[in-house]
């Protein structure tokens, strides 16, 4: 079997065609990483606001819960999550409470049994997510 050489196709060409390739993956992919950022983000906010209003021991943080939680994630190695990072993510779910109807219902059923596996005595929170879904899907 004889190969064919295409004297169009140059070293310059090939150089070209990588970096396109390159170039249009990088794009997608680091578009990809600030969508997911900015949803992780939402999600603190969102856990953090729901924790505050329907915690089962948020009296026994109180005004010390910001500083608590980013101690306490900082040493599960959790980034990007120091005392002013907290309270940013959740002005971020507070200003924004719309981006939940962006997700996907498969998605929100992920984050449903993920919350409910942290929180399996909270009634509230199931019917609230349980909610949030069912409009998401509308």
């Amino acid at each position: 079997m004889k190969k064919t050489v295409d004297k169009r196709f140059t070293f310059t060409e090939l150089v070209s065609s990588i970096q396109s390739v390159h170039n249009e993956l990088l794009g997608q992919a680091k578009r990809a990483v600030n969508i997911s950022l900015s949803l992780r983000n939402w999600l603190i906010g969102c856990y953090i606001a729901e924790y505050e209003m329907r915690g089962a021991d948020r009296a026994k943080y109180g005004d010390r819960l910001m500083g608590t939680l980013a101690e306490t994630l900082t040493k599960q190695g959790v980034s990007r999550c120091d005392r002013r990072e907290l309270y940013r993510y959740r002005q971020f779910y507070l200003m924004y409470p719309q981006i939940v109807e962006a997700l996907t219902p498969q998605f929100m059923l992920f984050l449903l049994q993920e919350f409910l596996l942290e929180l399996p005595k909270q009634e509230d929170m199931q019917r609230f997510l349980e909610e949030q879904i069912k409009e998401a899907r509308l």
